[in-house]
Formats: C-alpha cells, sequence, structure tokens
C-alpha cells in the first residue's frame, strides 16, 4: 500500500479511499442454510449489537468471519 500511494503521489493523483465489503443477510442465510431471521440474530451477534436495535445492520466481511470462527467453529 505504502508503495501504490508512493507511485500516486509521484504521478500527482491522490490514492482512493478503501472500500469495504459488507455481508447482507441473505450471504448469511446462503452460508448457514437459515431463516431470515437467523440470518439477522447472527448478524446482530457479529456486529455486537444487542436484541432489538433498530437501524441500518451492517457487517464487514472481516468482522463476519471473526465471528463465525469463534461462534460457529467455521
Amino acid at each position: 500500500i505504502v508503495d501504490e500511494r508512493i507511485a500516486l503521489a509521484l504521478a500527482g493523483r491522490k490514492p482512493s479511499p478503501r472500500v469495504e465489503a459488507y455481508v447482507s443477510a441473505a450471504d448469511v442465510q446462503a452460508a448457514l442454510g437459515c431463516s431470515r431471521s437467523s440470518a439477522f440474530r447472527h448478524m446482530r451477534a457479529a456486529a455486537g449489537r444487542p436484541v432489538g436495535t433498530r437501524r441500518m445492520l451492517r457487517v464487514t466481511v472481516e468482522s463476519w468471519r471473526r465471528y463465525a470462527a469463534r461462534a460457529l467453529g467455521r
């Protein structure tokens, strides 16, 4: 990444921000073969949110991988 930034600086351009990938409830459903509500429960747990929290639920791929390894043994 450092070399990329140096090359871009030398070219007179600014580096673009890093884009994060997110896991959706549909991704969780497909991976685990579970219901939509179970998928959202798993996503809440992966995000560290309490049950009943009503706001946009997004979980990064890295957060999901850590949760899956810890809680699901995958």
